[in-house]
């Protein structure tokens, strides 16, 4: 998750600042700050990365970690592995949910440039 919300860390807008000199004076500057929009979903998206980590997870440290391996035992799978992959799902199908509504909103929101509408084809 934290590598997904890296690229939010360049969306930011710029706000007045003021500063001090170390002579003691004040001088106003812009500063940067996460872009509004996406600010208000922070939250909820790391709320949602914190339900994806948890004690159960077996992330493999291996090359190609990402490529689907399933192992099932040849009895199947126990219980407790069931109710935890069905929370997996369900965990998984609820940040899936909650990230295209706030992408849907986010680009609700956004102004397309009359620039780039000028250089799609017609």
């Amino acid at each position: 998750m934290e590598w997904l919300l890296c690229v939010s860390d360049s969306m930011v807008e710029l706000v007045p600042s003021i500063q001090q000199f170390p002579c003691g004076g004040t001088y106003e500057v812009m500063a940067t700050r996460p872009r509004s929009d996406l600010y208000m979903n922070l939250p909820a998206l790391k709320k949602l990365d914190a339900m994806l980590i948890s004690p159960h997870n077996d992330i493999r440290q291996e090359e190609k970690w990402w490529l689907p391996n399933p192992k099932v035992p040849l009895k199947g799978l126990s219980v407790d592995a069931r109710k935890r992959l069905q929370q997996c799902r369900d965990c998984t199908n609820q940040i899936l949910k909650a990230a295209l509504a706030i992408n849907s909103n986010v680009h609700a929101k956004m102004e397309i440039p009359n620039a780039y509408l000028e250089t799609l084809p017609k």
